[in-house]
């Protein structure tokens, strides 16, 4: 056993013991990850209970490929590590594609497309000309149709009767003009009870021709255009968030790779710990310490693996993929190429307002509106139809003999009618149109604003990525730098554990900031192509 100085060990004990005092037992990994703004999400649900820590459970199921503390810091590097692709691996943009098929919200607008173009169908049917078809059977009521006593005299012949020898030479006859005897019998009529009636109506709506028909048509077809316009929003937007999701689960991902890796330092560290606590350059309270710091940071891995697990579970609920189990299929590492003609804001936000679908399915609505205002209006007008009527009947209504027969008749003309009753509801309907053209131009106006805004923050934010890119990576190598030496002044005495710890989180905190930095720039390139217009990427 090495030999050790009594009074370096009295300094180093109570240098110790005066840091210790500095530092809150509840400083924990798990805290460091999730402070830092860069770690997972709180998991809704029971946390997992702290796990022993004085030797790590055999029954355990063992981490894959952890590296050994001696050799962290020289291994390769741990965020290219993590980030790198692999063979079959998933990307942003196959994530983008499933979505945009799977996606609930984009079948909804399939729906009402289809909605939309049924009522451009029932608009054009409704303005045709009317062709009624009818058939029908009356049974009548017997009533008395008989005249009275008497006969009625009858000629054949017309002009005035005279009197003349009969035919056949046989007395004096009553002779028509004509010489034919005229006589005299009872009149009775005798109508038919059963009738019988064919008959066709054509009504044409010729008012409707030159005030409704231009105004109505032009209103759903806008209104269909909007819905189809919407349907890219849809799309665009399912696409755009799916990619954010991706990206979301990488970041997660990291995160327990940085996790692990730190517990792997702090499990050695609390070996060491012991060991100098054995040879009394270390107090209990030190290990102590240590030893709550590895529990600890056992609960932030199984934090951030919850995590991924949800992760993964949002993309299979994106995307429709029934086993959700991905790697990393994109290079992250790279510097993804920047839009063109992404350099200035103010043409970025040009380009918005005249590329985003929502703004263009709104201008179409602002038609539809527009035009049904003055379809409504249309109503308060006298109305001009022509009409055309047939009629096969037995008997005929023009039948007075009663003997039956059929016969056909027709009628045509044109009629004037105007409903004043309808006023009040037409105008009240117009009015309703125009107060629904009001909101819409002002949701127009706020959309326009909130669309300028996402387009700003998303460019700086793209900006701010690519200056922290290179600074995450100068910070992550420095503190890379201090860790190992506070490590190895510790092991002979010359750091504290209060040293160590905070080069610890340093250490954390910069390789996290690192991860995030090369994951932001690709965020911030989604984020801003979906932001001014742009195909998703």
């Amino acid at each position: 056993m090495n030999s050790v100085n009594p009074s370096s060990q009295a300094r180093a004990n109570t240098r110790a013991s005066r840091n210790l005092r500095t530092f809150s037992h509840t400083r924990t990994l798990s805290l460091l990850l999730i402070g830092l703004g860069l770690g997972a999400p709180s998991v809704v649900g029971a946390q997992p209970a702290d796990p022993p820590v004085a030797e790590p459970d055999p029954r355990a199921e063992p981490t894959p490929k952890q590296p050994t503390a001696e050799k962290l810091t020289e291994d390769a590097d741990l965020v290219a590590e993590t980030l790198k692709p692999r063979r079959g691996g998933t990307t942003a943009r196959e994530v983008g594609k499933r979505a945009k098929a799977h996606s609930p919200a984009v079948k909804a607008q399939e729906a009402k497309i289809r909605a939309s173009a049924a009522q451009v169908d029932q608009a054009m049917t409704a303005f045709l000309p009317k062709l009624t078809l009818k058939a029908s059977y009356t049974r009548i009521s017997s009533t008395d149709t008989s005249f009275g006593g008497g006969a009625i005299v009858g000629a054949s012949a017309p002009g005035l009767l005279g009197v003349g020898p009969c035919p056949g030479g046989a007395g004096t006859c009553v002779l028509d003009s004509a010489g034919n005897p005229a006589g005299a019998a009872a009149f009775n009529i005798t109508p038919k009870l059963d009738r019988y009636s064919l008959s066709a109506t054509l009504s044409v709506p010729i008012s409707d021709y030159l005030l409704r028909l231009p105004a109505s048509s032009a209103a759903v077809k806008a209104n269909l255009e909007a819905n189809r316009i919407n349907k890219q929003a849809t799309q665009r937007k399912a696409q755009a968030d799916a990619q954010l999701a991706y990206y979301n689960w990488v970041r997660g991902v990291g995160q327990v790779a940085v996790a692990e890796h730190a517990l792997v330092r702090l499990e050695q560290l609390y070996k060491d710990g012991q060991a100098m606590l054995a040879q009394g350059v270390a107090t209990k309270a030190d290990v102590l310490r240590i030893k709550a710091m590895v529990a600890s940071g056992r609960v932030a891995i199984e934090q951030s693996r919850a995590f991924v697990r949800l992760s993964e579970k949002n993309l299979a609920l994106m995307t429709g993929d029934k086993s959700p189990h991905y790697s990393i299929g994109e290079d992250l590492m790279r510097v993804p190429r920047p839009l063109a003609r992404s350099q200035s804001l103010k043409s970025l936000v040009s380009e918005g307002m005249s590329k985003r679908p929502e703004l263009r399915a709104l201008s179409k609505s602002k038609v539809a509106l527009r035009k049904s205002a003055s379809v409504a209006r249309a109503g308060k007008l006298p109305r001009l139809d022509g009409f055309a009527d047939y009629t096969y009947a037995n008997p005929s209504a023009s039948d007075f003999t009663g003997q039956g027969g059929w016969q056909g008749s027709w009628s045509v003309g044109a009629a004037i009618t105007w409903t004043i009753n309808d006023l009040p509801g037409a105008e009240a309907t117009a009015s309703e149109y125009e107060a629904n053209l009001e909101e819409v131009s002002a949701n127009e106006t706020l959309l326009r604003q909130g669309i300028e805004q996402e387009i700003t923050a998303a460019y700086f934010d793209r900006k701010q990525a690519r200056a922290a890119r290179q600074a995450a990576e100068e910070a992550e190598e420095a503190t890379r730098i201090a860790l190992d030496a506070k490590m190895a002044q510790y092991k002979v005495g010359e750091a504290t554990t209060t040293d160590v710890i905070n080069a610890e989180q340093e250490f954390v905190s910069a390789t996290l900031q690192r991860m995030a930095a090369y994951i932001d720039l690709h965020v911030a390139r989604v984020r801003l192509a979906y932001a001014v217009g742009r195909p998703a990427l």
